[in-house]
């Protein structure tokens, strides 16, 4: 795995983690909350000043397009709709030649071009997309899905929450402040629906129009829009509490691709550092699948350092050849989060992470004069949704000890973990990781033993899905039963559900914790004593033909 940069303590305002300014060559500077020291060399990292400037932009296709579609959907008298489907419904219309056909609304040519050049970016799956790479980039998702799921709670979120333009929508949002816990683990579950959709189905769900990952990604970035959309209309009007001034555009371009490779990269150092370091072959299909994912979520391809470099340097050098007048600002931004200035020195993993690196050494400040006291009450909030929740029930504790495992001491109880664990929870971590977690890992290599455990991940995810998303209780297992069914049927009609809506179901009443971890405890134990016995044989060497 690569290294991580580190935090130069003579080149920062010792009250916070942010830095202004790219510090000066050779200087040793470590990345917030690791512990390992490089010298800081520009040749190989983007600068902070790019960072800075592109936090001007948006997303332009979707920004553009959005009012459009809010228009057609208010039209139709359904201010619910999925904006997805609202999209297709006009793309239809432009092809069709006849503007004015949905819901009598008829489109400008603005408005017309603002849908061409969406559906020129989403409609079809990009030439530089290796669909075979993509299928396996997917089944390391699913290999991993546990550990996968616990870096992207106490690592990717909880890093997140400390960069203060996002708390800052997050507040006005109200994102993580419903009073009900079960509403901030429903936008939770939402957020990892994304990540099933995408990492599930094959290739085929990247299709356009009728892929669940396509759709998800899409609803998402449809989602980021309208919180821009909302919040900007509100600057505009001075009735917002949103800081412009200091945070400027609201999920910006570098907020877009933090987020992103914190789904990506962080996982892959996550799973290192947790004892799980993938080839590098899968390691290069994992980023490949979240390249994609990146590019759908509205990251400008010059911008994304997971895409292959020919295409970056490609989209760079058109960014440049036809920008010109008043947005001759951009033509400095082009390609520098995307282009390693010294190709030939590092290769293009390397270059995303170094891209986060230096992405967190800009973005990431959990003690913020004005917002260390709110990074704080975001990570305690994501330990109550995640504690004890249905299906899985995993121990406040153990979660803690997963965060101490991917952050420094320090920088944990910045962003307001409580006190490192203990001897007894650092044991029981050690028993999850390699007891419990490993062994599955390992039968993921078995065809047999990974439909099975592949059909366990997706009826859990399923379970969550329907009680958070869809408020239906899981009392006992009938009601478990229904609700799986109603998930999947869902979940097949709908790549994302519920994120367009305008107002919040209450999930039903929370189940009760044996009756929701006896879902489904057949099949697991009959799967763990299959995998232990598996594991055994591997590690003994006796009949190593099993595998």
């Amino acid at each position: 795995m690569h290294a991580l940069p580190t935090y130069a303590a003579t080149n920062h305002n010792p009250t916070t983690f942010r830095l202004a300014h790219s510090p000066a060559p050779g200087t040793l500077v470590r990345v917030p909350g690791h512990h390992d020291v490089l010298a800081w060399d520009p040749d190989l990292y983007p600068s902070l000043e790019s960072i800075e400037a592109l936090r001007e932009y948006g997303d332009d296709r979707a920004d553009a397009v959005l009012p459009v579609l809010l228009k057609i959907r208010a039209a139709k008298g359904q201010t619910g709709m999925d904006l997805v489907q609202v999209l297709l419904h006009a793309v239809d219309a432009v092809a069709s030649g006849d503007v004015t056909k949905i819901g009598g609304v008829e489109m400008s040519k603005d408005e017309v071009r603002a849908v061409k050049e969406m559906w020129d970016e989403v409609g079809h799956v990009p030439d530089w997309v290796d669909l075979t790479v993509i299928e396996r980039g997917q089944s390391v998702s699913m290999q991993h899905a546990p550990l996968v799921d616990a870096i992207l709670g106490m690592s990717s979120l909880a890093g997140l929450y400390s960069v203060q333009p996002n708390n800052a929508i997050l507040l006005t949002t109200g994102y993580l402040f419903a009073e009900n816990i079960n509403k901030v683990r429903r936008r939770i579950t939402e957020t990892g629906h994304l990540v099933y959709c995408a990492s599930n189905g094959g290739h085929a769900t990247f299709a356009p129009r009728t892929g669940a990952g396509w759709t998800s990604a899409l609803n998402v970035r449809f989602l980021h829009a309208m919180v821009r959309y909302r919040i900007m209309k509100k600057v505009a009007a001075g009735t917002s509490s949103y800081d412009f001034q200091t945070h400027r555009m609201p999920i910006n371009q570098p907020d877009m691709l933090i987020t992103a490779l914190t789904f990506s990269t962080t996982v892959t150092r996550g799973l290192a550092t947790l004892g799980f370091v993938l080839r590098r072959e899968d390691e290069q299909a994992y980023l490949h699948l979240w390249a994609l994912i990146t590019h759908l979520l509205g990251v400008r391809l010059d911008l994304n350092p997971l895409a292959p470099d020919p295409i970056v340097r490609a989209a760079a050098a058109a960014l440049r050849a036809n920008v010109s007048g008043a947005s001759d600002a951009l033509k400095l931004t082009a390609g520098a989060l995307g282009v390693p200035k010294v190709h030939d020195r590092v290769t293009r993993g390397g270059f995303a992470y170094r891209v986060q690196d230096a992405l967190m050494l800009a973005l990431y400040c959990p003690d913020d004069e004005t917002g260390g006291a709110v990074t704080h009450t975001f990570v305690r909030r994501l330990l109550d949704a995640r504690a004890d929740r249905v299906p899985v029930h995993e121990p406040r504790r153990q979660l803690v000890a997963f965060a101490y495992r991917f952050w420094d001491e320090e920088y944990a109880a910045k962003l307001g973990f409580p006190a490192p664990p203990g001897f007894w929870a650092k044991v029981d971590l050690w028993v999850h990781l390699n007891l419990v977690v490993r062994p599955m890992v390992i039968a993921w290599r078995v065809e047999w033993l990974r439909a099975r455990l592949l059909r366990m991940y997706n009826r859990l995810h399923a379970l969550a899905f329907g009680h958070y998303v869809l408020g239906m209780p899981v009392k006992n297992k009938r009601d478990m039963r229904a609700c799986v069914e109603a998930a999947e049927e869902a979940m097949a009609r709908f790549g994302f559900h519920g994120m367009q809506s305008e107002t919040d179901t209450d999930a039903a009443s929370v189940a009760h914790k044996n009756e929701a971890l006896a879902f489904g405890i057949g099949e697991y134990v009959w799967v763990a004593v299959v995998v232990a016995i598996v594991y055994y044989v591997v590690r003994t060497g006796m009949v190593p033909s099993v595998l």
